[in-house]
């Protein structure tokens, strides 16, 4: 499996680095946004200013032409008929000639005007096409990559907040715990994970439990799978799980038919993660069990499901004889390896640890 950890040893230099990130991404966007505004301001005053100004401008040149030339004949036609042999027409031949000259002069830029909008046109719908991958990095891919760095940066800092001494921080860049290397076996874990017996830890993790709003919101699961199939407690790990209860009596599995239409709150998608808790928050009711189910991180869970104990039980037995255990109960689960469990005030019952 593809380790997703990283070795974070300044909190300083990540903050700097999303100060450094976030200039980047004002910067891009300003430099962006001005191009596309400096290639449709080009394109506008074409389009509206220069167009029309040549247009209006060769109209009023052939108007000026045409009365030029016919004064031009009028004078020719008395000269020929021995009506004007006195008059000149120098200066009207002249102003035929200066009046052709602006008008071939501004026909050429009302064609010039027009091919330079379309050239325009073209090369700005060119220039968005080649930064379109950048602009949905700076939409999107960035803002998201902020998101992610200032979780991050609070997930560092609780971690920070539990081992003031540590030098070096090992954390999970998913949010999730380590994957486990223990072979399919059903020998423990092969070394004790930090969060065991540590109650600041265990404080935190129940504080954010979701009930009260989230088990009357949560949609019912039905028959899909309830993300606990890849967790497989043997039973021969289940026969060896002798946490006393209250009353002092070993666990057993749940019999009672009463129970079957209880419902418990179960995080979705858990089959992605490699650890999970299971937390029994209150007294059970009528219809609620009073246990949660969810990955193993102090990031609250985006989503739970309501699922029925029987069907719970069906598709993960082992749980069966784990819904028994009093108010406040907690169990720390692997895949394979059943790893702790506390009472209401986090004392540790059983772990590996021994």
């Amino acid at each position: 499996m593809t380790d997703t950890r990283t070795y974070v040893t300044s909190l300083d230099q990540v903050r700097q680095f999303r100060i450094y990130l976030a200039r980047f991404l004002d910067t891009a966007i300003t430099a962006l946004t001005e191009a596309d505004s400096r290639v449709e301001a080009m394109v506008r005053w074409i389009k509206q200013d220069r167009l029309p100004y040549w247009k209006k401008r060769v109209a009023r040149l052939s108007e000026q032409l045409v009365k030029a030339r016919q004064e031009l004949n009028r004078k020719r036609t008395f000269e020929e008929i021995g009506m004007g042999a006195q008059l000149s027409f120098v200066d009207e031949k002249k102003a035929v000639v200066r009046l052709q000259r602006l008008l071939n002069t501004a026909r050429e830029k009302q064609a010039a005007a027009k091919r330079w909008m379309l050239q325009l046109e073209k090369e700005g719908l060119e220039f968005q096409g080649m930064v379109q991958e950048l602009s949905t990095a700076l939409q999107i891919d960035i803002p998201q990559m902020r998101a992610k760095i200032d979780a991050m940066l609070m997930h560092l800092e609780k971690y920070l907040a539990l081992a003031p001494d540590s030098q070096t921080l090992q954390v999970d860049l998913d949010l999730t715990s380590a994957a486990d290397d223990a072979d399919d076996t059903n020998q423990p874990a092969r070394s004790a994970q930090p969060y065991l017996h540590d109650r600041r830890w265990l404080d935190q993790l129940r504080r954010i439990v979701p009930r009260t709003v989230a088990d009357r919101n949560a949609p019912d699961l039905g028959d899909r799978p309830t993300g606990l199939e890849p967790y497989r407690l043997s039973p021969e790990v289940m026969d060896g799980f002798l946490v006393a209860t209250q009353a002092g009596a070993p666990v057993t599995p749940a019999t009672a038919s009463s129970m079957d239409h209880q419902f418990v709150l179960i995080e979705e998608q858990l089959d992605r993660c490699e650890r999970i808790y299971l937390c029994r928050t209150g007294e059970s009711s009528q219809d609620d069990s009073g246990w949660t189910i969810a990955s193993l991180s102090l990031q609250t869970p985006k989503r739970f499901y309501r699922v029925d104990l029987a069907t719970l039980q069906q598709r993960a037995a082992w749980t069966g004889g784990l819904m028994e255990l009093p108010e406040g109960s907690l169990i720390v689960t692997s895949r394979l390896h059943l790893e702790a469990v506390y009472d209401m005030d986090n004392r540790p019952l059983w772990s590996t640890q021994g």
